[in-house]
């Protein structure tokens, strides 16, 4: 499984757990999971079975259960193709 941070854009396989003790000294804290980079928020990301590059956003999935990314595959109207 990977992950993509939202803020610096790094890719990983596992967020790392910070504390936050909103500068006091005893509990309670707050616990969240972040970037290991910068602690930023992050999102599942997939990677595009034709490249491999690892997706956050849109992609296409085919009838055959292929998830590709924007940028292997071409959008065409029915006659716009050039043969």
């Amino acid at each position: 499984m990977y992950y993509t941070c939202k803020d610096c854009h790094t890719h990983f396989t596992e967020p790392t757990k910070y504390t936050d003790k909103h500068g006091f000294n005893s509990p309670p804290y707050d616990t969240k999971y972040g970037c290991p980079i910068c602690e930023g928020d992050y999102a599942f990301a997939i990677e595009c079975d034709e490249c491999g590059r690892r997706m956050t956003g849109e992609y296409i999935k085919t009838n055959s259960g292929q998830r590709v990314c924007e940028d292997c595959y071409i959008e065409y109207e029915f006659g716009e193709e050039i043969m």
